[in-house]
C-alpha cells in the first residue's frame, strides 16, 4: 500500500509536469520514487535532472484506531481480522538537477500541483491504486532549519531544493482471518461497534 501511493502520486505529477513544462511532449518521467543516496552514501543523481520522491517516515495514525473487524462467512460464523492499521507517510521531494535555475522551477511545479490538488478520492480521481485508499489528504511540513540539518544528516546528503508533504490517511488491511467467532449475532456486532465509537469519541 505504501509503495502503491507513492506510485499513484509520482505518477499524477508527472502528468502535471508533462503538460505544464514541455507540452506533454517527449513522455520523459521528471519524478520517480527512490532513496537520496546509495547504500555507500553516495548520490548517482546529481545530473539525472529530475525530482526524486522519498519516504522519509511512517508514522501511525493514533486518532483513527479502529478494533477488529468481523465479516460474515459462507458458513453464517464471522471471521475476525485484525484492525485496520491507518498510518500517515512523510516524503520528502527532492530536486537534483544540474541547473539550479531548473531545479527551482520544476520544485515549484511540484509545489503548485499540490496546492492545486490538496487531496484525492475516488469522486474525483479512480486512479487511487486500492479500494481500501478511500482518501489521501497532502500536507505542506515546514521545517525549521535544525530539525532540517537533521533530516539532511540521517539521509548522509547534502542539501538541495526540496519540500516535505505529509500524506495521510493510508489504510494498511490484514486480509487473512484469525478466525471465527461462533455465537455472535450481527446486533451484538452493531452493539459493540458503538460501543467501540462512543469510548473513543
Amino acid at each position: 500500500m505504501i509503495a502503491s501511493t507513492i506510485k499513484f502520486l509520482t505518477t499524477e505529477i508527472n502528468a502535471f509536469l508533462q503538460k505544464r513544462l514541455d507540452g506533454n511532449k517527449g513522455q520523459v518521467e521528471k519524478i520517480i520514487s527512490g532513496n537520496i543516496v546509495n547504500q555507500s552514501g553516495t548520490s548517482s543523481h546529481l545530473t539525472d535532472n529530475i525530482i526524486i520522491a522519498s519516504l522519509i517516515n511512517v508514522e501511525e495514525e493514533r486518532t483513527l484506531r479502529s478494533h477488529d473487524i468481523y465479516k460474515k462467512n459462507q458458513d453464517g460464523d464471522f471471521d475476525t481480522f485484525n484492525p485496520t492499521q491507518k498510518i500517515n507517510l512523510y516524503v520528502l521531494f527532492s530536486a537534483h538537477f544540474e541547473d539550479y535555475n531548473t531545479a527551482l522551477r520544476s520544485l515549484s511545479e511540484v509545489v503548485l500541483f499540490f496546492e492545486i490538488n490538496r487531496f484525492f478520492d475516488k469522486t474525483t480521481n479512480e486512479s487511487l491504486p486500492s479500494e481500501n485508499l478511500q482518501k489521501v489528504v497532502v500536507e505542506m511540513r515546514t521545517l525549521n532549519f535544525e530539525e532540517q540539518n537533521q533530516l539532511w544528516g540521517s539521509l548522509g546528503a547534502k542539501y538541495i531544493p526540496s519540500v516535505l508533504y505529509k500524506i495521510k490517511t493510508i489504510s494498511i488491511l490484514d486480509t487473512e482471518s484469525k478466525g471465527p467467532v461462533k455465537g455472535i449475532s450481527e446486533r451484538e456486532l452493531l452493539f459493540e461497534d458503538f460501543e467501540e465509537k462512543k469510548f473513543t469519541e
